[in-house]
């Protein structure tokens, strides 16, 4: 089974079934996705420094992980029930909506570490 199609066509399913989230969804969703995680699969070197061991394909489930926390995640009222049903996709260890939450968390704190504000900034 292809886990990358499996987690966008669920992430396209759960955000179609949100009668109370503010967002539409398109195919052009999968696609910025899918270039995302092509972004982040390139950057993997920086991005993914800490983890040594991590073979092609684990990258790949974190760089998917890292995606979808860019692309659907953030619009979401509900983040533990969509993580709750992406995680059955993944195998061991990212099996569960607190791991998936984790590597997420992980990614936005890479990017706001880096980010530089200015003081008059609340």
């Amino acid at each position: 089974k292809n886990i990358i199609s499996d987690v966008l066509a669920a992430s396209q399913k759960y955000m179609r079934s949100r009668k109370n989230e503010f967002s539409f969804v398109s195919l052009r969703d999968v696609e910025r996705s899918m270039k995302v995680l092509v972004w982040f699969y390139q950057q993997s070197e920086d991005f993914l420094s800490s983890y040594t061991q991590l073979n092609e394909d684990q990258k790949t489930l974190k760089c998917l992980i890292f995606a979808v926390g860019v692309c659907y995640y953030p619009s979401l009222v509900t983040k533990e029930e969509y993580l709750a049903e992406l995680c059955r996709y993944f195998p061991s260890p990212m099996n569960s909506a607190a791991a998936l939450q984790e590597e997420i968390l992980f990614c936005q704190d890479l990017f706001l570490h880096n980010i530089q504000t200015r003081e008059t900034i609340a």
